[in-house]
C-alpha cells in the first residue's frame, strides 16, 4: 500500500495550489483574506499586517463572470432524449448520490471547468445483479456521477491518444457517525480497465484492500476543463488571468485603506517609561502598543503623522487593471462599453461572444453524453446517437431593436419576393417573439405565414 499512498503525478502540488487559489478567488469573502493573497511588506510587523488583513476587502471580479457564462448556457433548453428510457430518466432526475439532478450537476461542472481541471467519475460499483424496481427507485440503487477535485486525483496514466489507462483517487473522509467522535478515514481507490481496488485504513493504521472486477472495458473516469476557442498550449486560462488581476486590485485597495488608517491613527513617539507599558497596563485602553507607539531613551513626546499619499495614483492603477479584466472577458460578456466602439466593432464582439459560448456549450454537451454513455455501460443499457443530449448552439445576443431593424432592412431588400418575406417573418417570430408567445399562439401565427402576405414595411 505504501506505493499508493505516496504516488502523486508530477503536477499534483501545482494543481493543488491552483485549486486553492482559484476556489478562494471565486468564493471571495473571508475565505480570501489570508496571507497567501494579501502581500506582507518587508518593513511591516506581524501585528500591523494582521490588522490590515482584517480590514481588507475583496471586490470579486471572477465569480460574476463565471456565473454569467454558466447562467447564459443553462438558461436555454437542453434536449435530453435519453429521458424516454426509464433508468436513464431516473439518472437524469437523481444523478448524484446526494440527489442532485443531472442539470444541477452539469451547472456545477461548468463552474469547476472554468476554474481548473477536474475529474468526473461515473461509479456503479455498489450495485450489481437484479434489483427490484421499487427498491431501486426508492433507495437510488443505480450508478452515480461525481466530481473529483485536483487534490483528490493523486496519480493517473494516459496513453498517446489521451485515454485514461488507470487513475488513483484519494477518497478519504471524516467519519462523524458517532456523536462527539471524529475519525479520519484514509481511503484510496485505484481504477483500471478491468477492476477497481479499494484501500482503507484500519484502527491500527494498517491498510486493507479489496479488488472488485468490472466489465466496462474502460476506466469510468475522464478529465474536464474548459478549452478556449483559439487554443494556445502555452497560455493560461483567461479565468486564471482574471483571478491574478483581482488579487492585484485587492492588494492596491488595501494600500489605500492603510494609507487612510495611518493618517487618522498617527504614531506616537515617546520616552521610555519607568513602568513598562506592557500587555497588563494597556488592557481596556483600546490602544495598540505595537501598531502606534515607538519608544526611545531620550525624546520629547510627539506625534509622527505620515505624509498622506494621494490615493488617485493607486486608483489609476486599479482602473487600468479593471479595464484589463474587461478586455480578458470580452469574448464572453459585454464589457459595458469600457472602450468606444463602432457599430461594426460591436457586431464583431457579439459574434465572438456567441462563438465562445457555443464552444463551451458543446464541451459541456460532450461531457454529459460521456457521462450518460458510462452510465449505460454500468446498467447494461444501450446508449445510441439518438439518445444523446443536445445543448444550445445559438447565443446571438443582438438586441431586440437591432433584430427588428435588420428584419426591416431585409424586407425592403427582398420586397418583391414573397418567399423571402415569409422567411424573414419566421425568423422574427422565432428569435424575437419565441419566448413571448404561448405554443398555441406560435402555431397559429405559423399557419398564417404559410400564405404569402404583403410587405409589412
Amino acid at each position: 500500500m505504501a506505493k499508493f499512498s505516496t504516488s502523486y503525478h508530477k503536477f499534483y502540488n501545482t494543481e493543488k495550489e491552483q485549486e486553492r487559489f482559484m476556489t478562494e478567488s471565486y468564493i471571495g469573502g473571508k475565505m480570501y483574506a489570508n496571507d497567501k493573497n494579501l502581500f506582507r511588506y518587508i518593513n511591516e510587523n506581524k501585528d500591523k499586517f494582521k490588522k490590515r488583513l482584517e480590514r481588507s476587502y475583496l471586490i470579486n471580479c471572477l465569480q460574476p463572470i463565471v456565473s454569467e457564462i454558466k447562467n447564459t448556457i443553462f438558461a436555454k433548453d437542453i434536449r435530453r432524449d435519453s429521458s424516454e428510457k426509464e433508468l436513464f430518466n431516473l439518472f437524469i432526475e437523481k444523478a448524484t448520490k446526494s440527489g442532485e439532478n443531472l442539470s444541477e450537476f452539469m451547472q456545477d461542472l461548468a463552474i469547476y471547468g472554468c476554474l481548473y481541471k477536474v475529474g468526473v467519475l461515473v461509479d456503479g460499483s455498489n450495485f450489481s445483479g437484479e434489483i427490484e424496481k421499487s427498491v431501486r427507485d426508492k433507495n437510488r440503487l443505480f450508478a452515480s456521477v461525481s466530481v473529483l477535485l485536483p487534490h483528490q486525483i493523486m496519480d493517473y496514466y494516459e496513453d498517446a491518444r489521451g485515454v485514461i489507462q488507470w487513475v488513483l483517487l484519494d477518497c478519504s473522509y471524516c467519519d462523524k457517525s458517532v456523536l462527539g467522535q471524529s475519525v479520519e478515514v484514509k481511503k484510496y481507490v485505484y481504477w483500471d480497465k478491468l477492476s477497481f481496488t479499494i484501500y482503507t485504513s484500519s484502527d491500527n493504521g494498517e491498510f486493507t484492500s479489496e479488488q472488485i472486477p468490472h466489465d466496462l472495458g474502460e476506466v469510468p473516469f475522464f478529465f474536464f476543463k474548459k478549452k478556449e476557442l483559439h487554443r494556445d498550449p502555452l497560455a493560461t486560462s483567461i479565468f486564471e488571468d482574471v483571478a491574478i488581476l483581482q488579487k492585484a486590485i485587492y492588494n492596491y485597495y488595501s494600500l489605500i485603506d492603510e494609507n487612510i488608517y495611518a493618517s487618522i491613527m498617527p504614531m506616537l513617539l515617546s520616552k521610555v517609561a519607568s513602568t513598562p507599558f506592557n500587555e497588563e497596563t494597556k488592557k481596556g485602553t483600546g490602544f495598540s502598543l505595537t501598531d502606534n507607539v515607538f519608544y526611545y531613551e531620550e525624546v520629547a513626546p510627539q506625534l509622527l503623522k505620515p505624509e498622506f499619499l494621494d490615493p488617485q495614483v493607486i486608483l489609476n492603477i486599479i482602473e487600468t487593471l479593471t479595464k484589463e479584466v474587461y478586455r480578458k472577458v470580452g469574448d464572453y460578456i459585454d464589457a459595458n462599453n469600457m472602450y468606444a466602439q463602432s457599430g461594426t466593432a460591436k457586431e464583431i464582439d457579439r459574434e465572438k461572444r456567441s462563438n465562445a459560448l457555443t464552444n463551451y456549450s458543446k464541451q459541456l454537451e460532450n461531457a454529459e453524453n460521456h457521462i450518460l454513455r458510462l452510465f449505460g455501460k454500468w446498467e447494461n443499457i444501450e446508449f445510441t446517437n439518438y439518445d444523446e443530449s443536445v445543448y444550445p448552439d445559438n447565443f446571438d445576443i443582438t438586441s431586440f431593436m437591432d433584430r427588428i431593424e435588420n428584419a426591416l432592412k431585409l424586407s425592403t431588400m427582398f420586397a418583391n419576393s414573397p418567399t423571402a418575406q415569409n422567411a424573414i417573418r419566421k425568423d422574427v417570430l422565432e428569435n424575437c417573439l419565441g419566448d413571448k408567445l404561448t405554443p398555441e399562439e406560435k402555431k397559429k401565427i405559423e399557419e398564417e405565414l404559410q400564405n404569402p402576405q404583403p410587405d409589412f414595411t
